[in-house]
């Protein structure tokens, strides 16, 4: 099986490989401060995105995902979450709470430029701070120094 796996990646994944964590940056023991960044940017004015009766919003559409990121960075799930928007319901900032004290916050924005990253992660905790870019950079600093890992 582990033989055939280079080919496989080759030829489904575009010669792109994802390896799993084995232990979330959450469980050293201690608990971690988490914020995720959505630099979501504007949307048309025709997009079927904006269409509340369709989607809700488009927090709605998407804020679960950056809620599920958390809760695998923190190693928990969260046990209470506040949020407040702004007035047109374009933008928010919610903040988690996690079962081992943790605490997250994702900021949803329309309104930043397009040259910033899409979405940032930063994780703090148990000596170490991490941060994650585009799902294409990835930088851990320890005690030990800095690690920087590219996607590609």
């Amino acid at each position: 099986m582990l033989k055939r796996c280079p080919s496989r990646v080759n030829v489904q994944a575009r010669r792109r490989l994802l390896v799993g964590m084995r232990e979330r940056f959450g469980t050293a023991g201690t608990p971690v401060s988490a914020r995720y960044l959505v630099n979501a940017g504007r949307m048309g004015p025709g997009s079927w995105y904006l269409d509340e009766q369709l989607e809700g919003s488009r927090f709605l559409g998407e804020g679960g995902h950056f809620v599920d990121t958390l809760s695998w960075w923190v190693g928990h799930d969260p046990v209470e979450v506040s949020a407040v928007g702004t007035p047109d319901g374009s933008d928010l900032q919610a903040t988690l709470r996690f079962a081992d004290g943790s605490l997250g916050t994702v900021t949803y924005s329309t309104g930043g430029d397009s040259r910033v990253p899409k979405e940032t992660l930063d994780v703090s905790g148990g000596g170490r701070n991490a941060r994650l870019d585009n799902f294409a950079r990835a930088t851990v600093w320890t005690r030990g120094g800095r690690d920087t890992k590219r996607s590609f």
